[in-house]
């Protein structure tokens, strides 16, 4: 894949977490950094807190669908609204 004009090679020399996010390259590597920490953030949440995660799975086996939703929905939006204004 050739690199965009306004990449610098110096740019290019520090690695690609260095020009990841410019504009015009494809956001897989933030993506995938994004999944990774998630990723990173359940293990630890299961790895210290195992019977906690327990009894949040059971609580949400019973909780009503819609009311699932919902949440997902409230979450996903703050997510959104954070990365937006952190990543302007």
């Amino acid at each position: 894949m050739p690199v965009p004009a306004h990449i610098s090679a110096a740019a290019l020399h520090r690695g690609t977490a260095a020009f990841s996010s410019i504009q015009g390259l494809p956001l897989t590597i933030e993506f995938l950094t994004a999944f990774a920490l998630v990723l990173v953030l359940e293990g630890i949440a299961y790895a210290l807190f195992p019977d906690f995660m327990r009894r949040m799975l059971a609580l949400a086996l019973m909780t009503p669908v819609g009311q699932l939703r919902i949440a997902g929905l409230v979450a996903a939006t703050c997510g959104v609204g954070l990365v937006w204004l952190l990543r302007g």
